[in-house]
């Protein structure tokens, strides 16, 4: 059965590989929660990231409405904010981990051409 009603966000796991010293990573990861978008959204969002009228942190902007284990130095939880959002999304290599992790769970495992 397939109801027609459908939350207006899902979550997806983000796994971010940070480059730390001698060429190593170290791997963290976090629950993102993704504004569920619609087929026409999709279309129009892919066609704006394909033509350059929309870039990958605006996009990750958009896709990235809350998130869970996100933890401070402290591992105190850290809050969705906006704010927040732009501090965690300025950290490379986390903006391309956000959209692979959206596209990955909205089509088994395509990511953004």
């Amino acid at each position: 059965m397939f109801t027609l009603a459908v939350t207006p966000s899902f979550s997806a796991p983000v796994v971010v590989d940070l480059p730390t010293n001698n060429g190593k990573f170290e791997r963290r990861n976090f629950d993102a929660v993704f504004k569920r978008l619609d087929a026409k959204e999709l279309k129009e969002y892919r066609q704006m990231l394909n033509s350059g009228e929309l870039d990958d942190e605006g996009f990750a902007r958009i896709i990235l409405v809350g998130w869970e284990k996100v933890t401070d130095e402290h591992k105190a939880p850290v809050p969705f904010s906006e704010e927040v959002r732009d501090q965690l999304l300025a950290i490379h290599p986390v903006t391309p981990s956000v959209i692979k992790s959206f596209f990955a769970s909205i089509n088994g495992s395509a990511e953004k051409n």
